[in-house]
């Protein structure tokens, strides 16, 4: 049987935060307003005219609903002011229109400015990086569902939409922030935090601990994490590839007092064969994986239902839409039964449609590179959809032996 055809969809990420903090979040919900059981990050539900456009919605276990509390908009203070992001985002080589995977989607942020084609309840920005078949063919599946608009590539590169010119900065309060302690209550945390961000402006303080906390703070020893793997942890994106590859089973994802995975060995299993380090993406980063799209495409569903359902224009659904309908299979972020992000292996739309919307969350890619490559073997399309670092992850680890 013939191999398959992987065809993969990067985000434009501002960086993944922190499940240590997600998670002290999710028990401050909990202690609020009682067990969740759903959680939407930008949902379609308040009118954009009146300013409210994509309030969190927090979904409890007797079907009610909470939106638009000042708690609940903390979440999304947080992650847009940078106060978690693993150390790598700081300083992640896929922030700018050079990209690793064949489509790049996320929101087209700063389309209101240059294009009536704006629509407050959002609208995708969708760039094809590939010339290959099957991605074309993509392409044209998506424009018989979509509503579109073609526009130069540098006009998604605008100042509205800075993860494609740079990375996120860290915070002054970063170390404050994923430093808490287990008894630390979300509340105490975001209040301490909101002071000392406050006494930095005034003071005009550096941020020095945020720098120190992300580039100068050992972090490694031998019975941690393996130097044979990564030096610091701004060396790894997480993505888990090494583990998936280890033929002795030598290595799991484990979470840093910070909240973020990271790969630690374990020594009685280890062979020292080397495969870790040959497969990982962050150690063997080459600019030949990169490229750039010739035009960007604003969109929006034509389907109303899976529009509404999306954080902006629906641009993911359309794309596994039509990698279903011809039998293939799709991978994407969903929440687990606990609401901590995982990728998961759609080969149904009921299944697909937990991956919608938006999730500012570290996904684990559990064992789903070892999937990808069984699909591809069956003779399968598969389209990936991630990060840019857990692409770069994937394409390592079956490009190796």
């Amino acid at each position: 049987m013939s191999d398959g055809t992987l065809i993969t969809c990067g985000l434009v990420c501002s960086g993944v935060a922190s499940r240590k903090a997600w998670r002290s979040y999710l028990d401050s919900l909990k202690r609020h307003f009682g067990n969740i059981s759903d959680y939407h990050h930008r949902p379609k539900t308040d009118d954009p005219n009146n300013g409210n456009a994509h309030n969190e919605i927090v979904v409890l276990a007797d079907g009610s609903i909470k939106q638009g509390t000042l708690l609940m908009k903390s979440w999304k203070r947080t992650y847009g002011g940078h106060w978690g992001l693993r150390p790598t985002c700081h300083q992640c080589p896929y922030h700018s229109i050079n990209r690793i995977e064949d489509i790049t989607i996320g929101d087209y942020w700063g389309l209101d400015n240059f294009s009536s084609f704006w629509n407050p309840r959002g609208t995708s920005l969708v760039i094809f990086n590939n010339k290959k078949p099957t991605t074309e063919w993509l392409k044209k599946q998506i424009f018989n569902k979509s509503s579109f608009e073609e526009l130069p590539i540098n006009s998604a590169k605008n100042s509205s939409q800075p993860r494609l010119s740079s990375s996120s900065a860290p915070n002054s309060v970063r170390a404050s922030f994923l430093g808490f302690g287990s008894n630390s209550s979300w509340e105490s945390v975001i209040a301490a935090c909101v002071i000392r961000s406050a006494v930095n402006k005034v003071f005009r303080f550096k941020s020095k601990t945020a720098l120190e906390s992300v580039q100068n703070k050992p972090v490694c020893n031998s019975k941690q994490l393996s130097n044979r793997l990564i030096d610091c942890k701004q060396d790894c994106y997480g993505c888990g590839a090494c583990m998936q590859l280890c033929p002795r089973n030598a290595i799991t994802m484990v979470e840093d007092s910070e909240g973020f995975l990271y790969p630690e060995i374990n020594e009685d299993r280890c062979i020292g064969c080397g495969l870790c380090n040959r497969v990982c993406p962050r150690s063997n980063l080459s600019s030949a994986d990169l490229s750039k799209g010739d035009n960007s495409y604003a969109l929006r569903l034509n389907d109303s239902y899976h529009y509404s359902k999306s954080s902006s224009g629906g641009a993911f659904w359309g794309l596994a839409q039509s990698v279903l309908d011809i039998g293939g299979v799709v991978y994407g972020t969903a929440f687990s039964k606990d609401l901590i992000p995982e990728v998961i292996r759609c080969d149904s739309e009921a299944t697909c449609e937990r991956c919608m919307g938006s999730k500012y969350v570290q996904s684990d890619t559990g064992l789903t590179f070892k999937l990808v490559k069984e699909d591809l073997a069956a003779g399968k399309t598969v389209l990936f959809t991630g990060t840019p670092c857990q692409i770069a992850g994937l394409n390592a680890y079956l490009r190796k032996p």
